[in-house]
């Protein structure tokens, strides 16, 4: 086994250290003030910051941006928790004092102190959390044990996953209860790690990537609004658990096509739209003529940090292999009509992984495959901020999409439409 690098020894020691004086000043403090205060203070805060959720439901209205509604709900709910922890321990104090004359006040201090320790730890466990869900892959936060077994580990191991779920739990709830947008506006702000760069695959593994996958690989060109003019991206292929083939890629890329041109290793096909899932922002095609081997859609999501290649037509050019890194998995994520959301230029709320990659125009509807050459993803969008970020929808709605056209069959003569996009990029003509 490889000893740890002196640096993350440090760390891991460093953090293990914090954590224990964090808890002990909890016991400290929860001993000084007693279980009554520290729990009736507890659920004050939370009682308030629900009330203020609900009244920042009620205050806001539909003119504010995503980002000012977010900082307003934000606002409330700090505020609401702060009146409502000050009200629980102005009550708490009485019920203790009330204690002392009944003799009780040992077992009230003794209980107050493990009411804070625990708290103290649930509170380092969520924090923990949150900086795992944004550090670099390859850091040496990323890859502490003890900052992971505190984000994970710890509130099982205190029999406390039935009530307080893990950290990662509620990082990703905190994101799903973001108002719409919003996540779209603070993501914007922040750049892909410039580590993440050097985990990505090497020359040798997309060119061995490429060599399995290319000729599941199509370019693919729908007619355009603008008369004389195509709209071009990628697409792959891939089978329903019928085992029917067809050609998946984006919605935004077809727009209101019903037949295509796909163009691989196998020549120029055409191709008709069997779904067109704008929601999903992903299209499913079934190829009129001769086809290419289907690729793997994986069975589960990829984990943060994995290393995949993006194989597709950047630019309208040839078929290239790009590194990447899945940095991590947003649950939500929206688009919008002018294409200003991260994920793509269509309206609707998806599933993504956020990308380290150099994704550009014409990649949209490419694979995000894994160094394997299973896919992990389906490529739809480029970073707002241009600073080597692109997004990559995860499967569940490719696999439902598939089954779909599968069950309207290969041979349909109609367009079977999720959802109608009207105006932006990718509106009717």
């Amino acid at each position: 086994m490889t000893a740890a690098p002196p640096a993350q020894v440090l760390l891991d020691v460093a953090v293990a250290v914090l954590v224990v004086a964090v808890v002990l000043l909890g016991a400290r403090a929860g001993w000084r003030t007693g279980a009554s205060r520290s729990v009736l203070s507890l659920a004050g805060l939370v009682a308030g910051a629900v009330v203020g959720l609900a009244l920042s439901t009620w205050l806001v209205g539909e003119h504010l941006s995503a980002l000012v509604h977010l900082l307003l709900v934000a606002v409330c709910v700090l505020g609401g928790a702060l009146v409502g922890s000050a009200l629980g321990g102005a009550v708490g104090d009485l019920l203790g004092r009330g204690l002392a004359r009944l003799h009780l006040g040992l077992l009230d201090r003794t209980a107050g102190a493990g009411v804070r320790a625990v708290v103290a730890l649930v509170v380092c466990s969520v924090l923990a959390g949150l900086v795992l869900a944004f550090a670099p892959p390859s850091s040496a936060v990323a890859r502490s044990g003890v900052v992971s077994g505190l984000a994970g580990v710890v509130p099982q191991a205190r029999s406390l996953s039935g009530v307080v779920p893990p950290a990662r739990s509620v990082v990703d709830d905190v994101r799903t209860a973001l108002p719409s947008g919003a996540g779209d506006d603070l993501l914007a702000l922040v750049p892909a790690p410039a580590s993440a760069a050097a985990d990505a695959p090497g020359e040798s593994v997309l060119r061995s990537v490429a060599g399995r996958a290319a000729s599941s690989v199509v370019e693919v060109q729908a007619p355009s609004c603008t008369p004389g003019r195509t709209s071009q991206g990628t697409g792959f292929y891939a089978e329903a658990s019928s085992g029917q083939r067809f050609v998946v890629t984006n919605a935004h890329v077809v727009g209101s096509a019903t037949r295509v041109t796909v163009e691989g290793q196998h020549g120029s096909e055409a191709a008709r739209v069997v779904v067109d899932d704008p929601a999903a922002d992903i299209a499913v095609l079934a190829v009129d003529g001769k086809t290419g081997p289907a690729l793997t859609l994986a069975s589960g999501n990829a984990a943060n940090g994995t290393p995949a290649v993006v194989l597709g037509h950047p630019e309208g050019g040839p078929l290239t292999a790009t590194g990447a890194v899945v940095l991590q998995r947003l649950p939500v994520v929206e688009g919008t009509d002018d294409g200003a959301g991260a994920a793509g230029l269509v309206p609707g709320m998806r599933e993504a992984f956020r990308l380290a990659a150099d994704v550009r125009h014409g990649n949209s509807g490419s694979p995000l495959l894994d160094t394997s050459g299973t896919v992990i993803g389906v490529v739809n969008a480029v970073g707002l901020t241009g600073d080597g970020t692109g997004y990559a929808l995860t499967l569940p709605s490719v696999r439902a999409d598939l089954e779909a056209a599968a069950s309207d069959g290969a041979s349909a003569t109609t367009t079977t439409t999720t959802t109608t996009t009207t105006s932006g990029a990718t509106g009717g003509c």
